[in-house]
């Protein structure tokens, strides 16, 4: 393909940065899910595998990861509804496991908190045997002090 070329099937890098996050977010709903499926579904069991799979996909995919989430639009230009509703898909890996920890918070509450913790930034210059351990203990006194 020639120099430019890509802008014969995208309008510009916006365009381009969406639809390769789209597949990256495929990829990373994938991870999580396989997550979920592996081993206790103690909630907060549930929520360190998932916060492990989103730190070593992002790990394994760092450019991709980066572009996905330190990518700015244009700011003449608005995030795509679609855009927007693959990436609000994504809350329901922290949603589901945080209802089941705190049963009396209303939907909007745990909404605020998904979000929150999804919002959550990792190093990845930490080895993983070390940054598992820290998220492990992190969402576990974290659960302990929601009940």
């Amino acid at each position: 393909m020639a120099n430019g070329a890509v802008y014969n099937l995208v309008a510009d890098v916006d365009e381009l940065i969406l639809l390769v996050g789209s597949r990256t977010l495929a990829r990373l709903h994938a991870a999580l899910s396989d997550a979920e499926r592996k081993g206790p579904a103690a909630p907060a069991d549930l929520l360190v595998r998932i916060a492990v799979a989103y730190c070593d996909f992002a790990a394994e995919n760092l450019e991709l990861w980066r572009a996905l989430f330190e990518h700015r639009m244009a700011p003449e230009k608005a995030i795509p509804d679609w855009a927007v509703g693959e990436q609000m898909a994504l809350f329901r890996h922290i949603y589901r496991p945080l209802a089941a920890l705190l049963p009396n918070r209303t939907s909007e509450q745990l909404s605020v908190t998904a979000a929150s913790l999804s919002r959550r930034r990792f190093s990845s210059s930490r080895p993983r045997t070390s940054l598992r351990v820290r998220i492990g203990t992190g969402l576990r006194l974290l659960s302990v002090r929601l009940l």
